[in-house]
């Protein structure tokens, strides 16, 4: 049994540090709720060619309405486009 939770807690550490290093250089620059949302922000960021990447944490969303997506999207940038991202999502 201590050898499971031993293999078990080595995964879950070497997984974090995994994603610490490749993470490193990326930045949350918005949250979005709902895929319209999303698209939305996305659109923009890609106008001003800047590169992201997206998460979604685990969860369903709101499964008492199924017309409206509450999907949680979390958009990250290069720390190096932080400028070029903020002046992008304040573009009407």
């Amino acid at each position: 049994m201590l050898v499971f939770f031993l293999v078990i807690g080595g995964a879950v550490l070497l997984f974090t540090v995994f994603e610490i290093v490749i993470n490193r250089n990326w930045t949350l620059i918005y949250t979005a709720f709902g895929y319209e949302s999303y698209s939305n922000i996305k659109a923009k960021l890609e106008k001003y060619g800047v590169k992201t990447k997206t998460t979604s944490p685990m969860g369903f969303g709101d499964r008492t309405n199924p017309f409206k997506n509450t999907t949680q999207y979390d958009i990250y940038v290069r720390k190096t486009d932080i400028h070029k991202a903020t002046k992008a999502l304040h573009e009407r």
